[in-house]
């Protein structure tokens, strides 16, 4: 069955966004390391209405549902400088029951397609080193690596304190207020003698 890919309506973009809220927060939470006093959710929700300030009507920005069907299976987020002639990939997200089908790789190629038809030489992403299962298609679909980023954890005890910390701020269903007492407030057992650190 044929995949298509159909431009999300407005009310279909703001059911997106607010799903990748809480999609985004989560991968930060588990991939930038550093610390911060801003509620991972609000947090991410700034982030995203910067590089979306108009919403579905954000200049450059195309975004789609994907289908295979009648049938939703996912989203995708592109964002394409004609002049530059270059375009971003800034999500595929496929639902998790239609995983290790194949269908990440036929979207990805049809939207190469569709970028070559505009003329656009380059075609970027970023994937987090952790994510191995994105790693593996985009690099058999021919993606090169441009950059690294690299990382050297110290002051262990504290990390998995922080770690443990954001995992429950971005599970918690506490108010804002709340998770940012929560985040000012939490203490560390450090080496058997009990302390009071803020993160800030």
């Amino acid at each position: 069955m044929d995949i298509v890919l159909k431009k999300m309506s407005e009310n279909e973009f703001t059911i997106y966004f607010e799903d990748k809220v809480e999609r985004y927060s989560k991968v930060q939470s588990e991939n930038v390391h550093e610390v911060s006093s801003e509620d991972p959710l609000s947090k991410a929700r700034k982030q995203l209405y910067n590089l979306l300030p108009q919403g579905i009507e954000t200049s450059n920005h195309h975004l789609y549902n994907i289908y295979e069907g009648d049938s939703l299976i996912g989203f995708v987020w592109i964002k394409v400088e004609k002049e530059k002639k270059s375009a971003f990939l800034y999500e595929i997200f496929i639902f998790e029951e239609y995983r290790g089908k194949g269908f990440g790789t036929r979207v990805m190629k049809n939207v190469e397609e569709w970028l070559e038809r505009k003329g656009i030489y380059y075609f970027k992403l970023h994937v987090f080193g952790s994510n191995k299962g994105a790693r593996k298609l985009y690099e058999e679909l021919g993606f090169e690596i441009a950059g690294i980023n690299m990382l050297k954890t110290i002051n262990w005890h504290l990390v998995i304190c922080h770690i443990e910390v954001t995992r429950a701020l971005v599970e918690s269903q506490s108010s804002t207020i709340e998770r940012i007492s929560l985040i000012r407030n939490v203490s560390f057992s450090i080496k058997g003698n009990f302390i009071e650190q803020p993160f800030f």
